[in-house]
């Protein structure tokens, strides 16, 4: 480990104590949100069906119906279609990652980027391809999100996009089924879906926070 890296590392151990303070996924474990989402509408416990963050419980429905404004990405350059007003992007700035996520960033940061094993923190919102917003952690009352990189709790094409940001940074992302929820989407064993299968997701996404792994 480089010194830089090393500092780093020093100067975020606080950081990650204090992680349990916001919402940490897990992988092993149900959030109560999901599981009274799950009692109610009878949701397959496979975790691999929850797919991003496993909490697209009883808020992300509420906000899935509400009139909350919702964070544009630039349709019209996508060929996509949406009822809210879009920002004008210029083509050009429109990037993509290796695997196919396509992105634009709305401010750089100037910290650093994860890298595999770092911890990071995001605020986010997950849109459908008509702006609806199926999950979200930005706004009053929201708590960040954090999670380490390649622990596989969050879906590969946000994960993907992460790696190219800077601390401090926002990104639009418009990630592939292939890359988000798959063939599975996001459903109920009664065929009721937050996330269709084999659908494109939208994500406006802010790195807040960027911690250096301790092993």
């Amino acid at each position: 480990m480089g010194a830089s890296r090393l500092l780093h590392l020093c100067s975020n151990l606080l950081l990650l104590v204090v992680t349990t303070a916001y919402v940490v996924p897990s992988m092993t474990t149900t959030p109560t949100s999901w599981a009274r989402y799950a009692k109610e509408k009878g949701v397959a416990a496979r975790r691999e069906a929850v797919g991003f963050t496993g909490m697209l419980g009883a808020v992300a429905l509420a906000m899935a119906g509400s009139t909350a404004t919702t964070l544009a990405w630039p349709l019209q350059v996508l060929a996509e279609e949406s009822p809210v007003k879009v920002r004008k992007v210029n083509p050009n700035k429109i990037r993509e990652t290796p695997n196919g996520v396509k992105y634009v960033d709305v401010k750089v940061g100037e910290g650093e980027s994860p890298r595999g094993g770092d911890y990071v923190i995001i605020t986010y919102i997950g849109q459908l391809s008509d702006g609806t917003i199926f999950d979200g952690l930005h706004g009053p009352g929201k708590k960040p999100l954090a999670f380490k990189i390649g622990a596989k709790q969050v879906i590969p094409g946000l994960e993907e996009a992460l790696l190219s940001m800077q601390a401090g940074g926002e990104r639009q992302l418009l990630v592939p089924a292939d890359l988000a929820f798959g063939e599975k989407g996001v459903c109920t064993e009664k065929g009721e879906c937050l996330v269709p299968p084999n659908t494109n997701v939208k994500y406006n996404v802010i790195l807040k926070r960027v911690a250096v792994s301790p092993i």
